[in-house]
């Protein structure tokens, strides 16, 4: 009976961590993307196409329109097909139980492509006509005015960048996973090239790491990047007062809060570090809504922050809503302002009508609004 009771709270135990990381409580099915979309409760929805879950790839749209959310929020059921699906692992980009998977992954073995080739064939994301699933999750493709609007912006796009001339900025290709995390925690509402650069240097000088990595279509060796452990384990040492004063040497804090961004830098390593990331390869295979969901719960920690680092890490399907952008869709649009959010929706459409992805286009677009030649 002990063991019995501490088996019960040991999973009583996981089950309210998994909670905390974040739980369901809306769930639809969307007819025309064949999608199945999933509120958590940290804001963030997940969608995934229907056909690619363990039981639900042959179901009609009546069947699939019917969910259930368990009492918990960890838990997605189709009462017409007897299907279950386990949100955490959702999150995680699985879809089914280990067979499925196993069959699935066979399937699609001969399709299967290193993070180095993928890195060399998107070329600065200007590869492969129009993007795949570029078009934000709020974004409603059979709205006429936000068809306009993106069309707005890609004409303007084209009258003031010349986008064959633009190369992503060295930023872009880290060396370490840990210089990524530190510029897309202090990169919001900071200066870039004036006050976020100097900051990474001093980082990257005070424990001799190189800030990029030379070779832009391949990613370092994990041996030979530092890892977000290491990252944890010098703030552990010098406490955050020292990594303040004698490392960054920056007490700046992050928006809405009195947390300083070196504070964040650490609590945002801790929070990725417990989702399985300690490298750059680690990061590409992630799921994004996982790394999200990590990070989200932070205070301090935006979406902003988020899409910069995602960004940063290879993911070329988000924007990063700055001031540099939503001046410039403000301005393509004729309105004296335009909120974050939807400056990003409408770039990320835009950068589909011009053939390019949305973090080529949103670098383009800071590029030329910044004045900031690489």
């Amino acid at each position: 009976m002990v063991t019995s009771e501490q088996e019960f709270e040991r999973a009583e135990a996981r089950s309210q961590k998994e909670r905390e990381a974040g739980h369901v409580i809306s769930a639809r099915y969307d007819r025309r993307r064949r999608r199945v979309i999933a509120l958590l409760n940290t804001g963030v929805e997940i969608a995934f196409p229907a056909a690619q879950a363990e039981g639900l790839a042959d179901a009609s749209p009546e069947d699939l329109a019917q969910i259930e959310i368990s009492p918990t929020g960890l838990g997605l059921h189709w009462p017409r097909l007897d299907a279950d699906l386990y949100v955490p692992a959702l999150m995680r980009g699985v879809f089914g139980s280990r067979s499925w998977m196993a069959a699935q992954m066979g399937t699609a073995g001969g399709r299967a492509r290193s993070a180095a080739k993928a890195i060399a064939a998107r070329d600065n994301g200007r590869r492969g006509g129009r993007p795949r699933g570029t078009t934000g999750e709020n974004f409603n493709e059979s709205d006429p005015a936000q068809i306009h609007e993106a069309k707005s912006v890609a004409r303007q796009v084209r009258r003031l960048i010349d986008l064959n001339n633009v190369k992503l900025g060295k930023e872009y290709y880290p060396a370490h996973l840990s210089v990524a995390l530190i510029d897309a925690v202090f990169t919001t509402r900071l200066r870039y090239e004036a006050q976020v650069v100097p900051i990474i240097d001093r980082y990257c000088q005070h424990f001799g790491l190189m800030r990029t990595r030379a070779d832009r279509n391949s990613l370092p060796r994990p041996e030979e990047q530092e890892t977000l452990g290491d990252l944890i384990e010098h703030y552990e040492i010098r406490g955050i007062r020292l990594m303040e004063d004698d490392v960054f040497k920056a007490r700046y804090c992050s928006p809405g809060t009195r947390i300083t961004k070196v504070e964040n830098v650490y609590r945002s390593a801790v929070a990725l570090r417990d989702i399985g990331l300690e490298n750059l390869q680690d990061a590409a295979s992630k799921p994004p809504w996982e790394i999200k969901c990590a990070l989200r719960q932070l205070s301090g920690i935006g979406p902003r922050t988020i899409h910069m680092f995602l960004m940063y890490v290879g993911d070329e399907n988000y924007v990063k809503g700055d001031v540099h952008i939503c001046r410039f869709v403000a301005g393509a649009l004729g309105k004296k302002r335009v909120r974050a959010e939807k400056a990003e929706r409408i770039v990320q459409e835009a950068a589909g009508i011009l053939g390019v992805r949305p973090r080529f286009l949103d670098f383009s677009i800071w590029q030329y609004e910044s004045g900031s030649i690489e």
